[in-house]
C-alpha cells in the first residue's frame, strides 16, 4: 500500500468524523443546556479572576446592557501584552457574529494586540467563521470549563436576583 493513499485515507478518516460533529455545539451538554450556567457578572468576575492569577493587570471593567468588557494587561518582559475580553450572556445561549465583529473593532480601534469573545453558552458558525484567521480567540462553555476549572462550585447556584 503506497504512503499516498495511507494519507487519502486518514484525512477521509478525518473529515468524515468532523462531519458527524459538525452538528453538536461544543458548549453544549448532553441535555442541550449551556455548559457553564454563569450570568453576566459571574462570568466577567470568573475570568477576572483567572486573568489576575495569571498575572494581568485589569485597566478597567465596564458593563453594558448585554455584555461586559475587560481591557487587561500583562507587562512581562517578551510576552507583555494589552488584550480585550468580551463576556457575553445572550438570553438564547447563543452568540453571534456581531459580538466578534464588536471585538475586532476594539482590537483595531485601540491597537490592542488580541480579543477573546467569551460565553458560557455556545457561538454561532458564522461567529467562528469571522473569527478565524483573526486576532480573536472564542471561549464557548466548554472551552470556559477547562479553563475556569470548578468556578461554579466557588461561585454557588445562580441567584434570581442578579439575573
Amino acid at each position: 500500500m503506497s504512503p499516498i493513499f495511507f494519507g487519502l485515507v486518514i484525512v477521509g478518516v478525518l473529515m468524515l468524523l468532523l462531519a458527524l460533529f459538525a452538528g453538536r455545539g461544543a458548549g453544549e451538554t448532553r441535555a442541550g443546556r449551556p455548559a457553564l450556567d454563569l450570568a453576566l457578572p459571574e462570568l466577567t468576575r470568573a475570568l477576572r479572576d483567572a486573568f489576575t492569577a495569571r498575572g494581568f493587570t485589569v485597566l478597567s471593567e465596564t458593563y453594558g446592557a448585554e455584555h461586559s468588557d475587560l481591557l487587561l494587561e500583562d507587562a512581562s518582559p517578551l510576552t507583555g501584552q494589552t488584550i480585550y475580553v468580551r463576556c457575553v450572556v445572550p438570553p438564547d445561549g447563543l452568540v453571534d457574529s456581531v459580538e466578534v465583529q464588536a471585538a475586532l473593532d476594539r482590537v483595531r480601534g485601540d491597537q490592542l494586540e488580541k480579543a477573546i469573545v467569551a460565553t458560557p453558552g455556545e457561538l454561532s458558525q458564522e461567529a467562528r467563521a469571522l473569527a478565524r484567521g483573526a486576532n480573536v480567540e472564542l471561549l464557548d462553555g466548554a472551552a470556559l470549563r477547562l479553563m475556569l476549572g470548578p468556578v461554579e462550585r466557588q461561585l454557588g447556584p445562580r441567584a434570581s436576583s442578579e439575573v
